[in-house]
């Protein structure tokens, strides 16, 4: 720990700066001659303590040269020359008190607060980056058919969410009317028990998870909720969804709803491409 006495002379020097800082701003250069020679002194003084004889130097040459410039344009190219230095110097001198005067339990707390900020960022940026990956496979992977019976495939792609009243919410390659759409995937069950699964359609939709058909509505109608009841074991668990639309509006939306809960949106973090 620096001793007293050095921080209360480490501060006379930090207020001496703000001062000269002042000054200069305000192009009072010649009223800072004197306190970059205070300021040179201090830190003389300062780094004596330190034993550090070639800044002793350094700071003798600073101060030598600011008693013997003249004239105002000297003058000022002495305090603003010298006032960088003495910054720069400055900056290094309080980073070696700090050091010189640090004890072995400081060195030690100063090493591990190092090596802990240093493994919190790698912690940090490996969350991060899977979060940015779990993120990137969320969602279904979908294949898109003209026809109502996945006659003639057009396209494919990854549906985050299974939620859309208008084909442009799927994909820009479905046609007006007159198409069909397969997802397939993985759910994520949050844990195992009973399950309510429905699916608000308009047209025709077909639910398997697990191998199961779940629910099912394949026919032309207007928006219609269905469901059907199955026992899902906690973890990821295959789902395969058909819908088609035949002429006029569209619509799918699912939702799911455990024993003695509400029922809620099936949203993307629940839908997975695959079990990685």
């Amino acid at each position: 720990m620096i001793p007293k006495d050095i921080r209360n002379r480490m501060k006379k020097v930090e207020y001496d700066f703000e001062t000269a800082d002042c000054l200069l701003r305000i192009g009072r250069y010649q009223e800072t001659q004197p306190l970059i020679k205070s300021i040179s002194e201090a830190m003389k003084n300062l780094y004596k303590e330190q034993n550090e004889t070639g800044q002793v130097a350094c700071l003798m040459t600073l101060s030598k040269q600011a008693h013997e410039d003249e004239g105002e344009t000297a003058g000022v190219r002495s305090c603003v020359e010298g006032w960088c230095e003495l910054r720069s110097l400055w900056r290094l001198q309080k980073k070696q008190l700090r050091k010189h005067f640090e004890t072995d339990s400081e060195k030690i707390r100063r090493r591990l607060f190092g090596r802990t900020i240093v493994i919190l960022t790698l912690v940090y940026i490996g969350l991060k980056g899977w979060g940015f990956y779990e993120a990137r496979n969320w969602g279904l992977r979908a294949e898109y058919f003209q026809g109502q019976n996945f006659n003639t495939k057009i396209g494919e792609g990854i549906n985050k969410e299974i939620f859309f009243s208008d084909r442009v919410e799927i994909s820009s390659v479905l046609p007006a009317n007159n198409f069909s759409v397969r997802w397939q995937g993985y759910i994520d069950v949050p844990k195992s028990g009973q399950y309510e699964i429905y699916a608000v359609s308009d047209d025709g939709v077909r639910i398997f998870i697990d191998g199961n058909l779940v629910v099912e509505n394949w026919s032309t109608h207007p928006p219609t909720e269905d469901s059907g009841r199955i026992f899902l074991e906690k973890g990821l668990l295959p789902i395969l969804i058909e819908y088609f639309e035949s002429s006029g509006g569209e619509r799918l939306w699912l939702y799911w709803q455990q024993a003695g809960e509400e029922k809620v949106k099936i949203t993307a973090k629940q839908l997975r491409v695959s079990k990685e």
